[in-house]
């Protein structure tokens, strides 16, 4: 609740600075305006794990040793760098052509260990049709969610997503009802400079 109060200043302070026209450049900057404001006063923080090409989450088929390579191959990569100067925009050659051998053998290693494990995965599907069929979506990348959303309101656990949808639509009705309110009330006129 503290946000929402939050919310509803920050926003009369911008509406009270910006005084935006009623065409339609108006209304996008209106619409611009809410939702910086709903960002910075509704900011979700997420624990989730970033996703990187070393990211186990993201490739399961990178190991221990991979992660090693990819390693020394990037330790390789800042030694060439390094080896560059004005004069010689090429660097040292007997560097560059370690890192470029080493990152070509990489790079052949770490798609053999995708295939691998993909190989694995398509085994242990062997046989059952709907197994094999999610396993190609998720290759794909269309995998659908067996979440469903669920929303507390008013300590009702709401999981009908028209209800929630419904729900959305009437809170976002009413804040505009009391900034509507707390804008052009007599006693809380905003003094704008």
């Amino acid at each position: 609740e503290t946000h929402v109060l939050e919310f509803n200043s920050k926003l009369s302070q911008k509406i009270c600075v910006d005084n935006f026209s009623s065409d339609e450049t108006g209304f996008a900057q209106f619409l611009e305006c809410i939702t910086n404001t709903m960002d910075e006063c509704f900011k979700v923080s997420s624990t989730a794990v970033k996703a990187s090409k070393r990211n186990r989450i993201e490739n399961p088929w990178i190991t221990n040793g991979l992660i090693k390579s990819i390693n020394f191959k990037n330790f390789l990569y800042e030694k060439w760098k390094k080896s560059k100067t004005k004069t010689d925009k090429l660097g040292d050659p007997e560097i560059y052509e370690k890192y470029k051998n080493y990152r070509k053998r990489l790079r052949t290693l770490i798609l053999s260990a995708k295939n691998m494990f993909y190989s694995k995965k398509f085994d242990n599907c062997k046989g059952n049709s709907k197994k094999t069929w999610e396993l190609i979506n998720q290759l794909r990348g269309k995998i659908i969610s067996k979440s469903k959303s669920s929303f507390l309101v008013n300590g009702n656990l709401i999981k009908d997503r028209r209800v929630i949808a419904n729900e959305f639509n009437k809170y976002f009705v009413s804040v505009a009802q009391i900034l509507n309110e707390e804008a052009f009330s007599s006693e809380n006129l905003p003094l704008c400079p």
